[in-house]
């Protein structure tokens, strides 16, 4: 199983909440590869964080630009995993149905046992629902301290030949 993780920066440092997914990836057993909008610089101190191989796309940093690098980077992933920040939970949607997927904002757990069952909060976190996707790729927003970052270690990184 493969997952796309898409790495927020701010002033070119990885967001923490998006180091984090790679512990989501790798807990339900799926290959992991970041995808950063920005430069070498940044891609290569998020691919050290996590010790994963994380491409690079030097373009401008917005919603529509990340949707549309994400959705195209996408292709062969069976989960596109973003943090649930304002703008993860901006671009979820947007990516989910560029992809004709399933998408889910502000998850706190992922399984991958029988298609992809997702947990999130709902009536302030006085309930947990459980919700299963059944389209063959997933795009879900992770909500921060849901998983653990994996150690630091050395990454790769390429620069994407997405435009």
């Amino acid at each position: 199983m493969k997952s796309l993780v898409f790495i927020e920066t701010n002033d070119g440092a990885p967001v923490g909440g998006s180091l984090e997914l790679f512990g989501a990836a790798a807990a339900i057993g799926a290959e992991a590869e970041g995808i950063v909008i920005g430069d070498e610089a940044a891609a290569k101190a998020a691919a050290d964080a996590v010790g994963a191989s994380v491409s690079y796309v030097e373009a401008e940093y917005c919603e529509d630009v990340i949707t549309d690098v994400v959705a195209k980077a996408a292709a062969g992933a069976d989960v596109v995993l973003l943090a649930a920040t304002p703008t993860g939970k901006v671009v979820t949607p947007r990516i989910g149905a560029r992809l004709d997927a399933g998408a889910v904002n502000d998850i706190t757990a992922i399984s991958a046992d029988d298609g992809f069952v997702i947990t999130r909060p709902a009536f302030g976190g006085n309930v947990l629902e459980q919700i299963k996707i059944k389209t063959p790729v997933a795009v879900v927003s992770v909500r921060p301290g849901s998983y653990e970052k994996p150690a630091a270690a050395a990454g790769t990184v390429a620069k994407s030949s997405v435009e």
